[in-house]
């Protein structure tokens, strides 16, 4: 299930989520073709089957600007868009952006870090 982060609080329910799972942000952009692919991508990771221990986040960039940025200051990384961030208890531990924003990778690192 796909969770919309539209406000501060909903970026706070997402952070005090990963106190509990390992969650993913991604961030997009409406108006970026690169966004759209990387969307498309997303879609497919979500069409597998997946550990209830991840839970998915996503942010408009453009609607949503300055929680995106909010997000950029909180969990310390650079702003970018597309961008996947893999966030537990409260810090980023993984992030990447644009073309290296690929189904298999996402899949790896769910495994890697969930441990499905």
């Amino acid at each position: 299930m796909l969770h919309q982060i539209t406000t501060a609080d909903d970026l706070q329910n997402a952070l005090e989520a990963s106190n509990t799972h390992i969650c993913l942000i991604y961030k997009h952009s409406t108006m970026c073709p690169v966004s759209y692919r990387a969307y498309l991508e997303l879609q497919a990771v979500m069409n597998e089957s997946l550990p209830d221990s991840l839970k998915i986040f996503m942010i408009d960039v453009i609607s949503n600007r300055a929680v995106s940025m909010a997000i950029a200051d909180k969990l310390q990384v650079r702003h970018e868009s597309p961008q996947v961030l893999f966030i537990n208890k409260g810090e980023a531990i993984l992030n990447y952006s644009h073309s290296a924003i690929r189904k298999e990778k996402i899949l790896i690192d769910i495994k890697q870090q969930v441990g499905y």
